[in-house]
């Protein structure tokens, strides 16, 4: 794409020899939607190797260089990509997963919720088979934006002024009941208030009939914790999430 750094547009494939039609793990990374990157995976990939997933870390374009809806699309596109690729590689397309952390965290929800980006790929909301979220505040960020304190005004830089963007930009805005939405893991760290915004999310999404779990990890992880201790062999919050990828199969 003329003007962007080809990094910006890419994705890391972790693979092991003998992988085939291994299920897939793809990861979008965080950073308030203007840092971060897709090597920042900790022991992510390492983890899901050992758990004989393929491993998919994706980058996408930041701001405050482009907004809303430029990180969705860039997201949808590597989803679509992998889907389309993964089978050279040892992947299984027919069961890949989307994992996300903070904005890409909201990301993921978005692209879980909202058709409209895999649609304008060629592809539907059925070739994801499941959801995990690690800590966002961004499940409605047309209200989190409306509070207009010092905390979300950096994300202007993301999602600009107008509230019409904020709605596009809110998962929960997306929930619809009749829709084939995948299963959700949601976990929340370090602030109570989040809960009040994931428990919202989940409600719309159970109305709808899908499967939503909760993860209340407040007491004891943070907003770095959580992604970071990731894949350790000691941390709640994976093996929670394992239990519940080992439920989808």
């Amino acid at each position: 794409m003329p003007g962007v750094k080809p990094d910006l547009l890419s994705l890391d494939i972790h693979s092991q020899p003998g992988f085939k039609n291994a299920p897939v793990m793809v990861y979008v990374h965080g950073g308030g939607w203007q840092g971060g990157d897709k090597a920042n995976v900790g022991l992510k990939s390492r983890f899901f190797n050992q758990q004989g997933y393929v491993f998919v870390s994706v980058n996408y374009r930041l701001s405050p260089a482009v907004q809303h809806p430029a990180h969705a699309q860039d997201v949808a596109k590597a989803v679509a990509w992998v889907h389309n690729e993964i089978a050279r590689y040892g992947g299984n397309p027919e069961r890949m997963f989307l994992m996300g952390h903070s904005a890409g965290a909201h990301l993921a929800a978005l692209i879980g919720v909202d058709e409209r980006w895999l649609k304008a790929e060629g592809k539907s909301l059925s070739i994801i088979k499941g959801v995990v979220l690690l800590d966002t505040a961004a499940y409605d960020l047309a209200e989190l934006m409306s509070r207009g304190t010092e905390r979300t005004k950096p994300h202007e830089q993301a999602f600009g002024k107008d509230p019409k963007t904020w709605r596009d930009a809110s998962p929960i805005e997306h929930i619809h009941s009749g829709k084939n939405y995948p299963p959700f893991w949601l976990g929340v760290a370090e602030r109570p208030f989040k809960l009040i915004n994931v428990e919202r999310f989940a409600k719309k999404l159970r109305d709808s009939g899908t499967r939503v779990e909760i993860y209340d990890a407040t007491a004891f992880e943070t907003h770095a914790s959580i992604n970071r201790d990731f894949g350790a062999k000691t941390d709640k919050v994976t093996q929670a999430v394992q239990k519940f990828l080992e439920s989808l199969k």
